[in-house]
């Protein structure tokens, strides 16, 4: 577990990197997901040629990530000092790509388009913030699965 401050420190800077920032069409979530895994020392996503997609065969296959709908529950792994992604393949999106985005140690919020207490994620994609889920992941395409890593309950 890392100290929350300086992960909230680590995801800020993340997400305003300028060479992380969206152009020509383009978004980078897939490096950003790869810097903030290598951030907590997990080292799943070091291969550079991974995209979202990738990414997402890796929370779903490796047993060290343990999925779960509730972002709750990702939200307080997060602000213990935990890892924790929100994720969605192309084929659940229904688009060309996937997305991936890392959970920012941050009180949840009640989303009014989804009724439901959802996390703060540091969004690397075609906006870069620190935004609610819902507004990272189109909630017509939800449920969000979250993954958590090394989570212990």
């Amino acid at each position: 577990m890392l100290d929350t401050e300086s992960v909230k420190d680590f995801m800020l800077a993340l997400v305003k990197s300028p060479e992380l920032q969206p152009y020509g069409g383009r978004s980078f979530c897939n490096i950003g997901a790869r810097r903030d895994a290598q951030f907590f020392g997990c080292h799943d996503f070091d291969n550079q040629s991974l995209l979202a997609d990738d990414m997402v065969q890796i929370l779903k296959s490796n047993s060290k990530w343990t999925p779960t709908y509730f972002g709750e529950i990702a939200s307080k792994w997060a602000r213990i000092g935990g890892l924790a992604f929100a994720a969605m393949s192309s084929k659940d999106l229904g688009e060309a790509h996937g997305h991936i985005a890392g959970v920012f140690p941050a009180q949840p919020f009640l989303s009014p388009s989804v009724k439901l207490l959802v996390p703060m994620l540091a969004n690397v994609g075609a906006k870069n913030d620190i935004m609610p889920a819902s507004e990272c992941f189109p909630v017509d395409k939800w449920p969000l699965i979250y993954y958590l890593w090394n989570f212990t309950p």
